[in-house]
């Protein structure tokens, strides 16, 4: 690497003048940077790789509270969008306490009756990507794992098929990640994250974990809302990523500009997590980060 990556990571802080200029003109070297190695690596890997294109397994991950209608929506979705749904299995993740346990049960009856593979797990966790590694637990020989929000929706026909075509684009026996894209408001830097990371069956059992590290692994925690940064800073350590040209998702989050409308109690309560100190959590799970990424290389 020629840049390094905390000037993408580090978050922003209070800097006086001649540092902040001198982050400022790191922070765009490093975006060219990796700007031109992603999108390297992507044709690269489109022209030259040979592997067999096959039809993957697919597990979604999903954490939902008090929001029924909202999982619905993104069912609906994939109802809609999906061309192979019989190798598609929806797993959801919701508290013991969950407020709406009825309105959530009749979803998945609903979904289940349109013969969507649909399964809750209820379980108090302590961080998302606990709860989705609890979920991925149970089926650990799916092809690929797809850590969504439940506000997100579908918005590519066959997005299943073209995700078996970028999947095809990769080391396949190896650990690999794909960076999904979204109409996420930090879009135009789509060759420095994902907020929906997919990984694949290799990176999941190298590592025994989704999204980031949790305290049941006795370490720090990622913080709540920041597992996908976890998963593509390891991708970028690596280099076992590959991106997706074509727009996946919808991500209908509140806290971007229009979504007022969808702001919610679960909203709330993200928005409270998100005020904790990341940058020091940040830091200090830095060499923790480095050595997930030589389990992948290994």
């Amino acid at each position: 690497m020629i840049i390094n990556s905390k000037y993408i990571t580090t978050p922003p802080k209070r800097r006086s003048t001649l540092p902040r200029i001198y982050f400022s003109i790191m922070k765009r070297l490093a975006r060219t940077e990796w700007y031109i190695r992603t999108n390297f690596n992507y044709y690269f890997r489109l022209l030259f790789s040979k592997n067999l294109l096959r039809q993957n397994k697919i597990c979604i991950l999903i954490p939902s509270r008090n929001r029924p209608e909202k999982l619905e929506r993104l069912l609906e979705s994939v109802i809609n969008k999906t061309k192979f749904k019989n190798r598609i299995k929806i797993l959801v993740s919701l508290d013991e306490d969950e407020k709406k346990t009825d309105s959530y049960e009749k979803v998945k009856e609903l979904y289940k009756s349109k013969d969507l593979f649909v399964e809750y797990q209820y379980r108090n966790c302590t961080s998302h990507s606990e709860r989705v590694t609890l979920l991925a637990n149970k089926y650990p020989e799916e092809d690929l794992f797809f850590f969504l929000a439940d506000d997100c929706i579908f918005v590519l026909p066959n997005w299943d098929t073209y995700l078996d075509f970028i999947e095809s684009k990769t080391d396949q026996n190896e650990p690999f990640s794909i960076w999904t894209r979204s109409n996420i408001i930090h879009e135009k830097f789509y060759y420095l994250h994902s907020d929906c990371p997919i990984v694949n069956k290799h990176w999941f059992k190298k590592l025994g974990y989704i999204g980031g590290k949790f305290k049941n692994n006795g370490l720090q925690k990622t913080p709540t809302g920041f597992e996908d940064l976890w998963t593509v800073e390891l991708g970028r350590l690596t280099k076992k990523f590959i991106i997706t040209k074509k727009f996946i998702l919808d991500h209908i989050c509140a806290f971007f500009s229009g979504n007022e409308n969808e702001f919610d109690e679960t909203a709330e309560i993200r928005r409270l997590e998100k005020k904790e100190d990341f940058a020091s959590s940040w830091f200090m799970t830095k060499n923790i980060r480095e050595e997930e990424a030589k389990k992948l290389l290994n």
